[in-house]
């Protein structure tokens, strides 16, 4: 009896010790379950054109989906706007889905800067003004060379926007 007390408040006491130490949770790296590498098949690996939008520059599909035209540099954060047009953008969450050109590398593009973690998405579509919605997002790739940006609301591909990361 005395052995199994000892035991236990030793089980006790292990699991009650430090409490102030920080549990980190890795952030989810596989690609949402809606994606599929499918999309890549017949994707022509020019960099997107630019347009003026009122005072922009962006780069992407004139009157579907845009970034804001800022040089890309290799694993460095930087903050472009996206910008979907049309008056039938649904509503639902942006999922921004990286895909390097030749190698099929996967990867998210969304960096957010409080955190300093990347993730999938940078929030839901805001309210639609005048065939035009835009969201924030920090943004940046681990490596040169062309990557599609796959930009998704909800589980539907709205566009992609090829960039060249230097």
């Amino acid at each position: 009896m005395k052995k199994m007390l000892f035991i236990i408040t030793l089980l006790v006491l292990t699991a009650c010790g430090r409490v102030d130490q920080v549990v980190k949770i890795p952030i989810e790296k596989v690609p949402p379950k809606f994606f599929d590498i499918s999309v890549m098949e017949n994707i022509e690996w020019i960099e997107s054109p630019t347009f003026k939008y009122e005072t922009f520059e962006l780069r992407g599909i004139e009157g579907k989906v845009a970034i804001l035209s800022t040089p890309w540099k290799v694993n460095t954060p930087n903050k472009y706007m996206i910008h979907l047009f049309g008056n039938d953008i649904p509503s639902g969450v942006v999922n921004v889905i990286a895909v390097k050109k030749d190698t099929n590398e996967v990867t998210q593009a969304i960096y957010l800067s409080d955190s300093k973690i990347q993730a999938w998405s940078p929030g839901s579509v805001p309210a639609v003004v005048n065939g035009h919605a835009d969201i924030p997002a920090g943004m940046k790739l681990p490596s040169k060379g062309m990557w599609a940006l796959n930009i998704y609301v909800g589980e539907n591909l709205f566009g992609q926007i090829i960039v060249d990361v230097k």
